[in-house]
């Protein structure tokens, strides 16, 4: 069994690619075969080895499918494989290549600037939504001013008692702790200053609403809790008691559910098992005929593992008679773009997705939440470093 990054063995590939600023393919030859594994997400690019730690979980994990018999044949070949250095060959290319990209590598970290998120909100009244086609135009947004002691992301929007309300993710930076905090809008869109109403002992973000039964539903995000969490609101928009934790000891990210329409309940989220590997490029499903559980996972899991197609970006929603999912981009950076993908096959021995939209955000530099309700659309972006 030989890992593969970018079609090549031995670590100094996946090195050479994340020194350009990606993540390698990753694949495994086992005998005469070439298995896909993948597009890993690189979390923390200015740390190589950092990144190597992302590419080389993802490769222990598909190792460990192979074992358990989950990893099918996917590709055969003939002959030897293009690129496979000997050891010689492999010290070479090391010193060669990584040399000369390490020096272009520090030249543009020294540029780049961690960004600042914003939550921007606009009314539906003047045109159709990102869902819809429509382009993405910065100018048509009125965004959630912060006061530079902590940003907003992550929006959420939920139609109560005849008012629209945005949720957001607030983390201010002397806790650095995220919590959930929410505000009305205005009939123009403009919210109002958020407000705290929901904080736990860990950090929390992306607070996916939903009814269901009668009943105001809340999951957060809790990957800092080891759980995917489960909250029912008793009191709108400031008390919500933990209803259930639906899936124990689980490093999941944006896990977001929808009902399909046998009734069966389905959570899609990234998943990482280990700290090393990347919150953005694995997929993992999980199903349920009720709510509140018992929750099983996928038989592929992780079904997917592709930084462009796995992180959820938002509620899905129905369209033609089909699911369809917004989903980040990151590529290219956490929360550079959205994608919009129609679910093709969901079922307890299959899933595929079809890309339909790639939403890009120029001018601005990220985009990564999209949710629409009551007449109005939230999305996060960010255009500014830090240190306004």
């Amino acid at each position: 069994i030989t890992p593969l990054y970018d079609g090549r063995p031995f670590e100094a590939a996946a090195l050479a690619a994340l020194l350009d600023g990606r993540a390698p393919q990753l694949a495994l030859r086992i005998g005469r075969h070439v298995h896909p594994v993948g597009t890993p997400a690189v979390e923390t690019p200015r740390v190589a080895l950092h990144g190597l730690d992302n590419v080389l979980s993802r490769i222990a994990e598909a190792l460990r499918r192979v074992v358990s018999g989950a990893l099918p044949e996917r590709t055969a070949v003939t002959g030897p494989m293009a690129g496979m250095p000997g050891a010689g060959r492999a010290a070479h290319f090391l010193l060669s290549t990584l040399t000369s990209k390490a020096a272009r590598r520090i030249a543009r970290l020294a540029r780049r600037a961690a960004p600042v998120w914003q939550v921007a909100v606009r009314t539906l009244h003047d045109g159709p939504s990102l869902r819809d086609g429509a382009p993405f135009d910065p100018a048509r947004y009125q965004r959630l001013p912060d006061d530079g002691r902590r940003y907003y992301a992550d929006p959420f929007l939920i139609r109560h008692d005849g008012r629209t309300w945005l949720f957001v993710e607030e983390y201010p930076y002397a806790t650095g702790k995220g919590i959930i905090s929410a505000a009305p809008l205005g009939p123009d869109g403009r919210p109002e200053t958020p407000r705290p109403v929901l904080e736990t002992d860990s950090h929390l973000s992306y607070p996916h609403l939903f009814h269901h039964e009668g009943a105001l539903w809340m999951i957060p995000e809790s990957e800092q809790a080891n759980e995917v969490a489960l909250y029912r609101c008793v009191r709108f928009p400031d008390r919500w008691e933990k209803a259930a934790v639906l899936i124990p000891d689980l490093r999941a990210s944006d896990a977001t559910v929808m009902r399909d329409e046998t009734g069966r309940f389905w959570m899609f989220a990234t998943t990482r098992p280990d700290g090393w590997a990347s919150s953005w490029d694995a997929l993992s499903l999980f199903m349920a005929d009720d709510l509140t559980g018992p929750w099983v996972p996928h038989p592929s899991n992780p079904v997917l593992l592709d930084a462009a197609a796995a992180r959820p970006g938002g509620a899905m929603f129905r369209r033609a008679g089909r699911w369809w999912r917004p989903v980040q981009d990151s590529r290219a950076g956490y929360g550079v773009a959205l994608a919009l993908y129609r679910i093709d096959a969901l079922a307890p021995d299959r899933f595929a997705q079809t890309l339909t939209r790639h939403i890009d955000p120029r001018p601005l530099q990220g985009l990564h939440t999209l949710n629409v309700a009551g007449g109005f659309e939230a999305v996060d972006v960010f255009d500014k470093p830090p240190g306004r």
